[in-house]
């Protein structure tokens, strides 16, 4: 419950299953049960003694944390916390050498005024204008780079090519043919976070917004 660790085709994949296998593999462990998701899996709080394990997972960055519902979800705000302490620290899928980035970053920002998360009206009519805005105060190459939502449900991969102009930044669309799967609204309108990674997976930029 409230974390989402990396995808097997993503950086730091391994590295977490590790983590959590060395952490509670042939422990005794209590669930506190809170929701079943989409999939109708289980989702729970894993406490080992007295450690929070969801906790533990956000606060290494061997995941992130997923946005809280309004009810029902004691620990919500503390992974919030713990990722944001995560990402300061530049820890494990934070850190901006964990999957082999060549070369200093580029500076690239989630222009909050120039995106639009939650449009007037049904979401899934306006994919058009549902966008995220993303500016640079240099003209960069995000080609096969990745836009992803906190769930990793959607995934825009830009096209070789694609830049951040210094001048007009790039704005991508719920519209646009490079998410998968599309034809469905992407950003949450109760909160969500965007997460820009380059081609080798590493975070360039994270925003988080709220309802």
């Amino acid at each position: 419950m409230g974390v989402n660790a990396p995808e097997q085709d993503e950086c730091h994949h391994q590295e977490s299953g590790d983590h959590l296998a060395d952490l509670i593999d042939g422990q005794t462990v209590d669930l506190e049960m809170i929701s079943t998701d989409q999939f109708d899996r289980t989702l729970a709080y894993v406490w080992l003694d007295d450690l929070l394990v969801n906790q533990d997972l956000v606060s290494g960055g061997f995941a992130i944390a997923t946005t809280p519902p309004e009810e029902g979800d004691p620990n919500g705000e503390l992974l919030l916390v713990a990722e944001e302490a995560a990402f300061l620290a530049g820890l494990g899928l934070w850190s901006k050498t964990v999957c082999g980035s060549a070369g200093p970053l580029p500076e690239v920002t989630v222009d909050v005024r120039g995106s639009e998360f939650d449009p007037s009206g049904p979401d899934e009519d306006l994919l058009d204008e549902e966008w995220v805005s993303l500016t640079s105060g240099e003209t960069v190459d995000a080609g096969s780079w990745t836009i992803r939502d906190e769930s990793s449900q959607h995934r825009c991969r830009l096209a070789p090519g694609t830049a951040i102009t210094e001048d007009a930044g790039l704005t991508v669309t719920s519209a646009d043919g490079c998410w998968d799967p599309g034809g469905s609204p992407v950003w949450n309108n109760g909160g969500d976070m965007i997460l820009v990674l380059d081609d080798s997976g590493t975070v360039v930029e994270r925003h988080r917004y709220g309802p």
